[in-house]
């Protein structure tokens, strides 16, 4: 449960996550460390045929591919269910 953003600011004494310094205290860090820890982040390449496999968390993505142009970007929803998700690109 986040009581406030700013310390002063908060509706709990400690309940902050910034200090009145503007640095980002020991809860916030928290906070931060769990955001990058359960952010799904990685460069990878199709094999030869043209596929890219990986594992994700539900969720939703944002993907760049590189097609030796220029990045295309990719959006897409990871759902919840057991079958895997098929993201095809027709370019």
């Amino acid at each position: 449960m986040l009581w406030g953003f700013w310390e002063g600011a908060a509706s709990r004494e400690n309940g902050h996550l910034v200090d009145s310094t503007k640095r980002v205290n020991a809860a916030g860090q928290r906070l931060v460390a769990l955001r990058e820890e359960w952010t799904t982040s990685f460069t990878a390449y199709t094999n030869e045929s043209g596929q890219l496999v990986f594992r994700g968390f539900l969720g939703e993505y944002d993907a760049f591919v590189d097609l030796g142009q220029g990045e295309v970007p990719l959006h897409f929803k990871v759902p919840k269910g057991y079958d895997p998700l098929v993201v095809n690109l027709y370019l």
